[in-house]
């Protein structure tokens, strides 16, 4: 068995490496070039903003940016709306229906391999299980609106097995303008206004082999759930039910990274996303909600990651904002 192959049920602590029979040209790659002119400080926020693992090209040797976890998390709640402006989302999957807006400037988005531009007053649907990407430059202003399955049922059984043709899509700011009154109510018709829209309007076709997630799937959306707790290879091991010496040879030989680093550069990601859109929070209070045992160790992870401490990139990150 495979990790990049779907996942079978049963026989999992006899997979044996049978080698790496994926074809590298397959892997969805996303570059992320950042301008000569920005300030050192600048170009780390564009990069390591993106929450991303760093992986090695084996055969050109040259870095690029990739994550295939969600970026943005519900806690708890159905919907939720926050500034994804200065934040760039390098290839990842998620369970929740996205709609990222363009309201200044542009955006580049990548979904299912195919890059588009994203002009102001335009927006990118994504639905659940869709790799995509997302990035744009520090002048541009987005809005990111995202809803869990169970919160609007009616839509997701309409697009269930169903992705968006083309997912540039245009939602009047009238109904945008909803969700800026910033009551329940308000917030809660912009979300059924924008399914009403793309249930009569937004052009579908039928989704493919998506009914099983891949292994390596699997680990990616375990260590985005599990990544505050206990995330240790051996859980891992254990709820896959695959060997623990397979999963981390081969997780190794897929990604170029080991899964421990893997998990503290996706902990470090979230930590990102917290200290700028969850500003009351302490510095210690971020460490422990992303997994951390101690403020210390997050602090050497997130050096490791961002090149500055947690403090120097909020406060860099809300001047570039």
């Amino acid at each position: 068995s495979d990790l990049s192959g779907p996942v079978e049920r049963g026989h999992r602590n006899n997979a044996k490496n049978d080698g790496d029979k994926r074809d590298e040209s397959k892997i969805p790659h996303i570059y992320l070039t950042v301008s000569q002119n920005s300030t050192y400080y600048i170009k780390k926020v564009l990069i390591f903003q993106a929450k991303c693992s760093i992986l090695i090209d084996k055969i050109s040797h040259r870095r690029y940016y990739m994550l295939y976890a969600e970026p943005t998390e519900l806690k708890g709640k159905r919907c939720d709306i926050f500034s994804a402006s200065n934040m760039s989302f390098p290839y990842h999957i998620h369970r929740t229906y996205e709609i990222m807006r363009v309201v200044k400037g542009t955006a580049q988005s990548v979904v299912a391999g195919v890059k588009r531009e994203v002009p102001a007053g335009e927006s990118v649907v994504v639905f659940p299980l869709q790799y995509h990407s997302f990035s744009a430059d520090a002048s541009s202003q987005i809005l990111a609106y995202i809803f869990a399955p169970e919160f609007i049922p009616e839509f997701d059984s309409l697009m269930k097995n169903k992705i968006p043709q083309n997912p540039v899509f245009h939602i009047p700011e009238e109904a945008f303008a909803l969700a800026e009154q910033k009551n329940v109510f308000a917030v809660k018709a912009f979300f059924y206004t924008a399914c009403d829209l793309m249930a009569r309007k937004l052009p579908v076709v039928p989704r493919t082999s998506t009914a099983n997630l891949s292994v390596l799937d699997e680990i990616f959306l375990f260590v985005a759930k599990n990544y505050d707790t206990d995330c240790s290879l051996k859980t891992l091991s254990e709820t896959l039910k695959y060997d623990y010496s397979y999963l981390s040879k081969q997780f190794k030989a897929k990604t170029g990274l080991s899964y421990k680093r893997y998990v503290n550069d996706y902990r470090v990601s979230k930590a990102c996303y917290q200290l700028i859109n969850e500003p009351e929070k302490t510095v210690t209070r971020i460490a422990a909600d992303t997994g951390f045992e101690t403020v210390r160790t997050f602090n050497r992870e997130f050096a490791e990651v961002t090149g500055m401490t947690p403090l120097q990139y909020k406060n860099v990150t809300i001047a570039v904002l």
